[in-house]
C-alpha cells in the first residue's frame, strides 16, 4: 500500500510531467532545489502546505490535485493553450 507522502510525491510528478515542466524549472520557480524536488516527488521527504500551495501555482492545478481521492485524469493537460506569468516572465504551453 502506498503512504500518502509517496503518492503526494508521485501525483506531483505526474502533473509536472503531463505539463511538460522540468524538475530543474519547477524547483527554480518554487524556491528549491531540483533534489529536494526529487526527493518530495520520491516520498522521501515530507511536504508542507505552503510548499504545495506554491507547486500547485506554479502548475496552475488546484492543491487537492496533489491528494490521494482527486481523480488525477481530471487535471486538464493536453490540448490546453494557456497563457501565465510566473516569476517576471510569461510562459506559454501550447499544445503540440
Amino acid at each position: 500500500m502506498m503512504t500518502e507522502i509517496k503518492e503526494i510525491g508521485m501525483r506531483i510528478k505526474v502533473i509536472r510531467e503531463r505539463k511538460g515542466v522540468s524538475q530543474k524549472d519547477l524547483a527554480r520557480w518554487i524556491g528549491i532545489s531540483p533534489s529536494y524536488l526529487s526527493q518530495l516527488e520520491s516520498g522521501e521527504r515530507n511536504i508542507d502546505a505552503h510548499l504545495l500551495a506554491k507547486i500547485g501555482e506554479s502548475l496552475k492545478v488546484s492543491i487537492e490535485s496533489f491528494f490521494p481521492g482527486y481523480d488525477i485524469d481530471q487535471v486538464d493537460t493536453k490540448k490546453e493553450l494557456a497563457r501565465f506569468e510566473h516569476m517576471g516572465k510569461m510562459i506559454a504551453v501550447f499544445e503540440l
